[in-house]
């Protein structure tokens, strides 16, 4: 290791493995895939204009997921920004 055991890694994957554990790495994208079936099972069963719009942030939390293996940087605010909005919208009454 030597010097080089200061450097973080650069994508969200590696980080969640070397600080979280394999269990942060599964919560993380056991909580990503779980908020994008839930978005895609509300649009199927309702076919709204408000269920496809979440539909759509979903996919959205997947592509920023997909970016923030590329590189976290700044993006990764806007990414937990997505998971928050996208939670609130698939819990009913807000709960």
């Amino acid at each position: 290791m030597g010097e080089e055991a200061g450097y973080v890694p650069t994508n969200v994957s590696l980080e969640l493995l070397a600080t979280l554990g394999i269990g942060g790495f599964v919560a993380f994208y056991g909580m990503t895939l779980s908020l994008f079936f839930r978005a895609v099972g509300l649009y199927r069963r309702e076919r709204t204009q408000a269920s496809f719009l979440i539909m759509a942030f979903a996919v959205a939390l997947i592509l920023f997921t997909v970016i923030l293996q590329i590189n976290q940087g700044y993006l990764r605010l806007y990414h937990w920004m997505c998971f928050g909005v996208l939670y609130g919208a698939l819990e009913p009454n807000g709960t």
